[in-house]
């Protein structure tokens, strides 16, 4: 199992945040895995939409079909996912208020199908720095 978590501290109201980092149609611009949707992209999230995501970690690029798993209002999403190989996806994001700031974490974990091993490894440390740039791109756009 490949997994990234990261969180940053951000000046932005919580709801401000929430609107920002759940709104699937600004993703191009701060995402560093997204590469492009096929097809439509969800237009809020609503437990059960679905949509697909062409994503780079290494190599070339892989669609996966995400489902909407869990919305929590100004707190918490999650979809779950399916790529190539019998890989599994989850991508999640939750926004909290701390005193004056609002605390952005997000996690990425890809299971299933060929990772195993060294593979494992490289993709863990891909995520990880990947998430690490979306988290910093995150901070620019919402600034």
């Amino acid at each position: 199992m490949a997994t990234a978590t990261g969180t940053i501290e951000l000046a932005s109201s919580a709801p401000d945040v929430w609107r920002a980092a759940t709104d699937f149609g600004r993703f191009p611009e701060w995402l560093a895995i997204h590469r492009k949707w096929v097809g439509d992209h969800p237009v809020g999230p609503v437990v059960g939409e679905s949509c697909q995501q062409e994503v780079v970690l290494l190599g070339p690029p892989a669609t996966i079909t995400w489902t909407v798993a869990t919305v929590v209002p100004d707190t918490a999403l999650e979809l779950t996912g399916r790529g190539p190989s019998g890989i599994r996806a989850r991508f999640s994001c939750s926004v909290a208020s701390v005193g004056a700031i609002t605390e952005l974490t997000l996690e990425l974990e890809f299971t299933g199908g060929p990772l195993t091993g060294p593979i494992d490894v490289m993709i863990e440390k891909s995520a990880k720095s990947q998430l690490e740039a979306s988290l910093e791109k995150f901070r620019a756009m919402v600034s």
